[in-house]
């Protein structure tokens, strides 16, 4: 009898954690120049305390009013261009998966006329083209699957057998270019 050893799980470890460069190096250089912003801003209520003559005039119960007020504002505002600016970047790849889902589900129902369109800087743009080269594929295929049945009906099965070939070798029903993502003015992102 012999023992069963459980299987070993491989480990999984990416090599590279730059899986889209622009994209996440963009994302880093916003959230770095927010970081610097909120810096500066700290840098400037800091300034905006009172003079050093003033400050050692204070108790310490005033001091530390003063600078809980100080730091309070200072939060509240980074706060509030850090809750904008994450807004404003995540659009940018929030919009298109929205887009992207909607296009997905449009597919799944059979709707295979659709053509995704992205605003100029938004990201997910590869995505959105096998999104369109798939709805592109599936349309190709339901051409044949139309042409077999016609074939089947009038009894030709030198044509169908051609036409079933066709679909086992994923041969599109006609060669056309592949779709590419059209980029849509900026205000609108639609499928």
């Amino acid at each position: 009898m012999s023992e069963s050893k459980p299987k070993e799980r491989r480990s999984f470890r990416r090599l590279s954690y730059l899986v889209n460069n622009r994209m996440q190096l963009t994302m880093a250089f916003y959230m770095l120049a927010v970081l610097l912003g909120v810096a500066g801003l700290y840098l400037a209520a800091l300034f905006l305390l009172p003079g050093q003559g003033t400050i050692e005039q204070l108790n310490a119960q005033e001091t530390r009013e003063v600078m809980l007020r100080a730091n309070l504002i200072y939060f509240v505002l980074a706060a509030c261009i850090l809750f904008t600016v994450i807004i404003l970047v995540s659009h940018r790849v929030a919009g298109p998966a929205f887009v992207i889902e909607r296009a997905l589900k449009g597919i799944n129902t059979g709707n295979l006329d659709q053509r995704l369109s992205l605003r100029k800087r938004d990201y997910l743009k590869t995505m959105a083209t096998e999104v369109n080269t798939l709805a592109q594929s599936m349309r190709d295929r339901q051409e044949l699957l139309q042409d077999l049945d016609r074939c089947l009906q009038e009894p030709d099965v030198s044509a169908a057998r051609e036409l079933v070939q066709r679909l086992l070798r994923d041969e599109p029903a006609k060669t056309s270019d592949e779709p590419e993502v059209v980029e849509a003015p900026e205000e609108s992102v639609s499928a």
